[in-house]
């Protein structure tokens, strides 16, 4: 899908620059000279991402949380461009909404990191929408019971010193309570029953040594992955900072900012990852029965079909698709038959996980009958498709399920099909073609489907590949 950016600069010179390097990075970008404009571009079409000079922010700022084209999206992410703004200009757009400030010259290299930071960010937040939205179409929604609780927030790194100080710059604005820890107590908490929902970074030395590698395990870490993580850096390490958004921080903040700046920014992180927090607990507590598989607790047959069914109407990005992958287990019938039902369910709970495990979190698995997963990949290409579709070959392959009778190795056959403007049945059909040929083929294996992977005249096979299923 493209990813969509709106440029208000009343500077001529200034957004074109700023388109150029946009435009050449492959995002859908529209350049106008003030805030009503690009307010009125979000009105008609959502974006993901506004980029704002001075007088755009004074004058819009707040409003493009207002302006939302269709109910069930987020407002897009605002980032406001600047030429030395006071400690008070940028904390009143940070209180207004913004979410990133950048300041003037912008490197393209700043830039394009922020892009990417930003709009993924915004992503993972529309696809909860979109989720919750289609959980409320199907009768399902709900709101999760106990979710409240203290946020759980520590601090790790640089000098104890530093450290402490930056922790008590934040009390005075920041109504949560840090914990100052050291790296290997960090890493003890990601690993615990109670991990951080907010882990602070402050500058160090030498951040590439030491931040980049502990950002990059929490990361890895499933009980930290979606924690906010808030990266200090200086103005020599800008480098450094980019890398850090790279490589998964939520944001990133100068050390010289005000202490007001950096708890309105730290505060907006964990903000916002309780909130995607309460939308992920709301989904479940909407579909937990009516939309998960009850053994392998994965999405089942009816929520991923109108989950793809919603998706197939997306636009895509040229040379790009949404994909779907079939995938499954070779051989579970002697399973079943050898060792009973009972193992036999183990081990589809087992893969189950595997399968989760093994995919981003935008993307859906459901078991979509007997030993068949559905996995449904959105903004993909052919090759990417057929890269995750091995990835989720190896880690089934290379994992042991744990059983009652004793240890079980099995392989998985996947057939996968990259998609664009056509209906989830096609999908389907393409991709289980697809996943034939793998198991003709000496299962084991990923085969990409010819006529989903080119991504070219399937709208002339749609009626075709349709008529056959409902003949």
């Amino acid at each position: 899908m493209p990813r969509r950016v709106v440029i208000a600069d009343c500077a001529a010179t200034s957004r074109i620059a700023l388109k150029a390097a946009l435009t050449a990075a492959r995002y859908d970008v529209t350049a106008v000279g003030s805030g009503a404009a690009a307010l009125e571009l979000h009105r008609e079409a959502a974006v993901d991402l506004v980029l704002l000079d001075e007088a755009a922010a004074e004058s819009h700022l707040g409003a493009f949380g207002n302006a939302l084209p269709l109910p069930e999206l987020p407002p897009p992410a605002v980032a406001v461009i600047c030429d030395g703004a006071t400690p008070a200009q940028r904390c009143a757009w940070l209180e207004r909404g913004a979410v990133a400030i950048l300041d003037r010259p912008v490197r393209r290299s700043w830039l394009l990191t922020h892009a990417r930071a930003l709009v993924r960010a915004h992503e993972t937040r529309a696809e909860l929408y979109r989720q919750n939205a289609t959980a409320a179409r199907l009768g399902f929604a709900e709101m999760a019971d106990g979710f409240d609780r203290r946020p759980r927030a520590i601090a790790a790194g640089g000098s104890r010193a530093q450290t402490g100080a930056l922790i008590r710059s934040l009390r005075g604005d920041l109504a949560v309570e840090i914990e100052l820890a050291d790296d290997d107590t960090l890493l003890a908490r990601a690993d615990s029953a109670a991990p951080p929902d907010l882990v602070i970074l402050p500058r160090r030395a030498d951040p590439r040594e030491q931040t980049l590698w502990i950002l990059s395990e929490l990361r890895a870490r499933p009980a930290t992955r979606r924690a906010a993580i808030v990266v200090e850096y200086s103005a020599e390490q800008e480098d450094a900072a980019a890398m850090a958004l790279d490589l998964g921080a939520s944001c990133v903040v100068p050390s010289g900012a005000s202490p007001r700046e950096k708890a309105l920014t730290v505060g907006r992180a964990l903000t916002d990852k309780l909130a995607l927090d309460r939308l992920r607990e709301n989904l479940e507590a909407g579909l937990a029965l009516a939309a998960r598989d009850e053994l392998t607790k994965l999405w089942n047959r009816r929520y991923a079909l109108q989950h793809l069914e919603t998706l197939a109407t997306r636009p895509q990005d040229a040379g790009r698709g949404f994909g779907v992958i079939l995938a499954d287990l070779d051989g579970f019938k002697a399973i079943n038959d050898r060792f009973g039902h009972l193992i036999g369910d183990m081990v589809l709970a087992d893969v189950a996980g595997t399968l989760a495990r093994s995919v981003r979190e935008i993307d859906l698995v459901a078991r979509f009958g007997g030993e068949e997963f559905l996995v449904v990949i959105p903004d993909t290409s052919p090759q990417e498709l057929l890269a995750a579709a091995e990835r989720l070959r190896e880690a089934v392959g290379g994992h042991t399920v744990p059983t009652a009778a004793g240890p079980i190795n099995l392989t998985v056959s996947l057939g996968a099909a990259c998609l664009s403007g056509v209906t989830a049945r096609t999908a389907i059909a393409l991709a289980d073609e697809a996943l034939y040929a793998a198991k003709n083929g000496g299962r084991n294996r990923s085969v990409l489907s010819p006529q989903g992977g080119c991504l070219a005249h399937l709208a002339a096979r749609q009626g075709h590949v349709d008529a056959q299923r409902t003949a």
